[in-house]
């Protein structure tokens, strides 16, 4: 479970944005689209939030820093080596954040227990980490790190357990603590840091690998009845779905790729190939007819590549973080799909959803609490979270007319003077 999520100085985040699935006071949708944790310490949160701004705004690089976050918590420690940058981008607009570290945090619930993670860093080395969790709601400080100065400066207290001296001294400057202590099998962190490294599902574009995670999860009898059902109730005309191996043929490289390239490519692939077929029947006869994803609708490729994803996280009781929900979808469609996340019938592990889109339908059908409603803007060149609780709405004013009216601000400022 995601509490909050704290990013500065990261693309064109500048100042410190933090975003909260924390519920407010409101009492509508109230049993849908919240719940309790039922943690010492956590309060209500909301099931799904959306990210509603113009172009530009930086709601991408939201969904990005979440992304970077749980990419190198998994990474950092096995994948980078002495001497490696780091491949963070600090707000570059401006003088004084260009050369300063950029800084995440992040609060969340695993296990039963609340936790506080974060860190600083530059494109060199990580320059601040800290670790703090609240077991019963009492909050210990597991370690802090601090490499500002020369020497670095290191805190333990004594709730973590373990070699610790041993996994500081195996921590590079460029890797995290966390990162490096789950690689040595230390019990505490490793279950922290497997809530970045799976349970924290940043997914940018869904494309073709999210598309091939769909067609797996199809492979399993239960898991081909939920994504065809989420077909069906979409209104594709798809009757079925059809998963089938086969061996690879000859495959064909451009020209001039270079031969060690090639061997690296084919020494990648999975053994077999893995493919999706879609049914459709035919007028007349009802006989099935087999189209391969290549062949069916830009909507229908795009929520098959969702409908993986969407029900892993929801049977996991997973945090799901998607960029551009309404991406060749009918608003109608989009709504559907965060209506699984509403449900206790298909989110009883309690999922959460975190989406950003640009329809503004989807402020207006009755779908979302007012505390599950952000906006983004970009005033002064730099990346702004509003929350709509900020505006003081009323219960049952109406959304899309005030947004595009421009009381919330986050409108695309078009230039004047244009012939079009």
């Amino acid at each position: 479970m995601l509490i909050e999520f704290c990013v500065s100085n990261f693309r064109s985040i500048k100042d410190e944005q933090c975003f909260s699935m924390v519920a407010g006071s409101g009492k509508e949708l109230l049993d849908s689209n919240t719940f309790d944790p039922g943690i010492p310490g956590v309060p209500r949160l909301v099931r799904a939030s959306l990210l509603c701004g113009p172009n530009a705004s930086g709601k991408s690089n939201f969904v990005r820093a979440m992304s970077f976050v749980a990419s190198f918590v998994a990474e950092s420690a096995a994948e980078s080596k002495p001497g490696d940058s780091i491949s963070v981008d600090p707000f570059l607009l401006d003088v004084d954040t260009a050369n300063k570290p950029s800084s995440f945090d992040v609060s969340f619930v695993c296990d039963k227990v609340r936790y506080q993670y974060g860190f600083e860093l530059d494109s060199e080395r990580v320059l601040a980490e800290w670790l703090y969790a609240a077991p019963e709601g009492r909050t210990q400080c597991w370690f802090e790190r601090d490499a500002q100065n020369v020497d670095e400066e290191w805190y333990f207290g004594p709730n973590l357990r373990g070699r610790k001296q041993v996994i500081k001294d195996s921590t590079r400057e460029n890797a995290l603590f966390l990162s490096t202590g789950a690689q040595l099998n230390n019990t505490q962190l490793s279950k922290v840091w497997g809530w970045f490294d799976d349970t924290l599902r940043p997914l940018s574009h869904p494309n073709v690998l999210s598309s091939l995670y769909s067609t797996y999860f199809c492979e399993d009898e239960e898991g081909r009845e939920q994504v065809t059902k989420i077909m069906r109730d979409a209104g594709l005309g798809i009757d079925g779905i059809v998963v089938e191996r086969s061996n690879w043929g000859k495959i064909e490289f451009p020209e001039h790729t270079p031969e060690e390239v090639r061997k690296q490519l084919l020494s990648e692939l999975p053994d077999q190939r893995v493919e999706a077929f879609f049914t459709h029947k035919r007028t007349g006869d009802d006989k099935p007819v087999q189209f391969r994803l290549d062949d069916e609708s830009a909507g229908t490729q795009r929520i098959f590549a969702l409908a993986g994803p969407w029900l892993d996280v929801l049977n996991k009781g997973f945090v799901l973080v998607l960029d551009e929900l309404d991406s060749s979808l009918h608003p109608f469609l989009a709504e559907r799909l965060v209506k699984y996340f509403l449900s206790k019938n298909t989110n009883s592990n309690n999922a959460q959803l975190i989406f950003t889109a640009h329809n503004p339908y989807l402020l207006n059908t009755g779908l979302l609490r007012r505390d599950q409603v952000w906006f983004v803007a970009k005033p002064r060149q730099s990346t702004q979270l509003m929350p709509h609780t900020d505006f003081h709405p009323r219960k049952n004013e109406d959304r899309m007319r005030n947004y595009l009216g421009g009381r919330y601000g986050a409108l695309p400022f078009l230039v004047s003077g244009s012939d079009v």
